[in-house]
């Protein structure tokens, strides 16, 4: 049983998008086998002007240990809950790009997508 109708659910999710302050690009990979057992990765835009937030992690986000939050290596990102992003996807805001470790795509009637990405250097 759902507890909020179609109609219900899309409202809250246009309310929501419309708070999103920043903007980010979305890139998700393609391999492709190289013959001698390697890989090469080849990355394409899934979008780039999507509407996003970047929040800094906090212990009750994800399971990360105090040390990992307190280096910045983590992050969230708030989008749309019909975006579309994987947790191979990368993410690129202000210049910095951002691996994507774990989102909450699978949950049921989904308001906003919240993204956790590491940030390699």
């Amino acid at each position: 049983m759902a507890f909020l109708s179609s109609d219900e659910l899309a409202a809250i999710r246009e309310d929501f998008e419309a708070t999103l302050p920043d903007t980010c690009r979305v890139d998700y990979v393609t391999r492709t086998a190289n013959g001698d057992g390697t890989w090469t990765d080849s990355w394409s835009a899934r979008g780039s002007a999507i509407a996003c937030r970047q929040v800094a992690v906090t212990g009750r986000d994800f399971p990360l240990t105090a040390e990992q939050v307190q280096e910045g290596r983590f992050w969230r990102f708030e989008f749309s809950a019909t975006q579309a992003i994987a947790v191979s996807d990368k993410i690129t805001r202000g210049g910095k790009e951002y691996h994507v470790i774990q989102t909450n795509a699978d949950q049921s009637e989904l308001l906003k997508l919240h993204v956790l990405a590491e940030r390699r250097e």
